[in-house]
């Protein structure tokens, strides 16, 4: 197999990598599990175009393949995608067959988060994990919060359906006829969707 990594640049200290450094290294990543997933993309500090960042985060969703089962068959992630992902570096944090974030010490000692939502709700995913912390929570997230909606493990659902029990929202009710957000199918058109003015990632900051 291809040893992908080994033309990467070394890496500096943390939170001082140049981001040309490190957007080098998020395209290789990139471009290296792209064949195995139907989305991905950089986030974070790289996509803000920060001068200097601490880390590389990428945005993904696995494709999923079929398997059969005792009875039936099901759907799992792809195979190869699992595979790959472990193989990255050092997985720190998370596991590629079935949780929504992982954390890679890269081979160049740089350290990657791997972001993996659920494929309907890649977007809103996409544009909170670009940030920054501040604009998603002061911006993005109040948006959504005044059309009626909040975040749960599950994606936006409806306020009147969910509880805040300290560390975080619960979606408790489950009946059926809820009304459930849209599958967006661009960035700029959940932007559009929360009424809030769509910024490129670089003006992406908010000062107190």
């Amino acid at each position: 197999m291809k040893n992908w990594h080994l033309s990467y640049p070394p890496a500096v200290q943390e939170a001082q990598i140049l981001l040309s450094v490190a957007r080098a290294q998020a395209l290789k990543l990139m471009e290296h599990l792209s064949p195995f997933c139907s989305k991905i993309g950089i986030v974070g500090s790289v996509r803000r175009e920060q001068e200097y960042v601490k880390d590389i985060e990428l945005c993904c969703t696995p494709n999923r393949e079929i398997v059969p089962t005792l009875f039936d068959t099901t759907t799992q992630r792809c195979s190869r995608f699992v595979h790959e992902a472990k193989n990255l570096g050092e997985v720190l944090k998370g596991n590629p067959a079935d949780g929504r974030y992982m954390q890679i010490m890269l081979p160049s000692g740089i350290k990657l988060d791997l972001f993996i939502p659920q494929a309907h709700d890649y977007y809103r995913q996409y544009a909170i994990r670009t940030g920054s912390a501040t604009y998603s929570a002061q911006i993005i997230a109040l948006g959504w919060r005044k059309l009626g909606w909040c975040g749960t493990e599950h994606g936006l659902r409806r306020e009147e359906y969910c509880t805040h029990d300290g560390n975080g929202w619960k979606w408790n009710n489950r009946e059926t006829g809820q009304e459930l957000p849209p599958a967006w199918e661009s960035e700029r058109e959940f932007f559009d969707w929360l009424k809030v003015p769509f910024r490129h990632p670089k003006h992406r900051e908010v000062y107190r």
